[in-house]
């Protein structure tokens, strides 16, 4: 008799690498090279994204439940991102799912001067959210 063993490897990623470039909907526009290295990124790591352009998503691992939000994508309280966010976080039974985590590409905290530094309007308009949702990390 064989047996077989699968290893389900759980791999997420946020989506918005190299996409902070002009005319992108980005709210971080750098000198970058047109958002080019990210296509082959998004094609060979598909993410449960609701669209192509909203690469904001959750999946459920046994007890924890991952928010993923876009760093890139408008994050402030009347945009889509947001409210998604906020009804992501709100629809966890925490009673099967104690553990919420929340992630994105850019730092929410940071001991890093300058370029990786902090940006405090994204603590201002998403901590609260989290705080009110009890995000666990």
């Amino acid at each position: 008799m064989s047996y077989f063993l699968v290893y389900l490897i759980l791999y997420m990623l946020a989506s918005t690498l190299f996409r902070e470039y002009i005319d992108s909907g980005s709210v971080y526009i750098l000198a970058d090279s047109g958002g080019e290295v990210g296509v082959p990124y998004e094609t060979y790591f598909p993410m449960p994204t609701p669209a192509k352009d909203k690469p904001w998503y959750s999946i459920e691992q046994g007890s924890v439940h991952i928010t993923m939000i876009s760093t890139e994508h408008d994050w402030t309280k009347n945009s889509e991102q947001y409210q998604w966010m906020k009804k992501d976080m709100a629809s966890v039974d925490r009673s099967k799912t104690p553990w919420l985590i929340f992630m994105g590409h850019r730092p929410m905290y940071t001991s890093a001067p300058g370029f990786l530094s902090v940006d405090e309007k994204f603590i201002d308009k998403v901590e609260p959210l989290l705080l009110a949702s009890i995000v666990t990390s």
